[in-house]
């Protein structure tokens, strides 16, 4: 779906999406509010992680591609390690819903710096992050696989 309707769409989706999981999370105050949280917010980051993936693809030469992918996901995954210590740290000033309340606006800075930085200049970051404009940093694909 990404392909035809623009990767930047459900990047931004997702972002959005996961921000209003980590929200509910926050809200919860029961068990039921709080399964719909992590549904929601599950939902958004399992879509959001292949939409980078494919992000990156599509800004990598063949022979690059291993490589960048590789960083990315390193990078993924230093995020979770230290997230843990960080926020543990954290939640004896917030509590636990406050480290939701946290990674949301978290998320929603994210979401921002993606839709005004994702691209060579603000109008074509808008673009992109929205749907209605191409990757300007997308390498051309030869003609037979993007037919495909």
């Amino acid at each position: 779906a990404s392909d035809r309707y623009g990767r930047g769409r459900f990047i931004t989706a997702s972002l959005l999406i996961y921000s209003l999981g980590m929200g509910l999370f926050w809200l919860a105050r029961s068990a039921p509010m709080f399964l719909l949280a992590g549904f929601i917010q599950g939902f958004a980051g399992g879509t959001l992680i292949p939409m980078i993936a494919a992000l990156m693809g599509d800004r990598s030469t063949a022979s690059d591609r291993g490589r960048t992918f590789g960083l990315a996901m390193v990078g993924f995954d230093i995020g979770i390690a230290l997230a843990g210590p960080i926020f543990g740290t954290i939640a004896d000033q917030l509590g636990y819903r406050g480290i939701f309340g946290l990674s949301g606006v978290m998320t929603l800075i994210g979401l921002v710096i993606f839709a005004t930085a994702n691209s060579k200049d603000l109008r074509h970051s808008l673009r992109f992050a929205l749907g209605h404009g191409q990757d300007v940093y997308a390498i051309d694909l030869p003609q037979t696989i993007k037919s495909r």
